[in-house]
C-alpha cells in the first residue's frame, strides 16, 4: 500500500492511495471528507462507473443503501459502501464510486485491503466487530 498524496483541509480533506495485491491489479482509491458526507472512489481504471449512497441508520448500522448513477442490477457498489460505513462508524452518509476492471478482480483480498486503507485514510475510526468484511 502506497500513499500518494494528501490534499488540504479546506474546504474538503482528501487522500489519495494506490493498492498493488497479488490477487487483484492496481487499485486507486480516493477518500475525501465533506463536511455531510464522504466520498470514496475505488478504480482500476482511471474511470468510474457506478455510484452507490449509503445512509446510516440511528446505530451507524447502513439504513439504506441505493445506486444513484450506474448499474442498479449490480450489487458491488452496495456491498462496498455498506463495508465502508460500517468499517470507518460514520454517522455521515457515504457515496463509493466503482470502477472495476472485471468481477474476477473482486475477491476476500480486495475487499478486505480497500476496506482497511478507507479506515487508515478516515483517520482510524474502525469498528471492533468489522475486521475487512461485516461477517454477520
Amino acid at each position: 500500500m502506497q500513499m500518494v498524496q494528501e490534499q488540504g483541509t479546506f474546504p474538503v480533506t482528501t487522500l489519495q492511495i494506490i493498492l498493488e495485491g497479488q490477487d487483484y491489479p492496481k487499485t486507486e482509491i480516493v477518500f475525501s471528507e465533506f463536511a455531510d458526507k464522504y466520498l470514496v472512489l475505488i478504480t482500476q481504471m482511471n474511470k468510474v462507473g457506478t455510484f452507490t449512497l449509503a445512509i446510516p441508520g440511528p446505530d451507524s448500522s447502513p439504513a439504506s443503501n441505493r445506486v444513484i448513477l450506474g448499474d442498479r442490477d449490480d450489487m458491488t457498489g452496495p456491498m462496498f459502501a455498506t463495508q465502508v460505513m460500517l468499517a470507518i462508524m460514520s454517522t455521515k452518509p457515504v457515496v463509493v464510486g466503482l470502477g472495476l476492471q472485471d468481477k474476477q478482480s473482486l475477491g476476500k483480498s480486495l475487499v478486505e485491503d480497500t476496506v482497511r486503507a478507507v479506515c487508515d485514510m478516515a483517520g482510524g475510526r474502525r469498528s471492533q466487530q468489522v475486521d475487512g468484511l461485516d461477517r454477520t
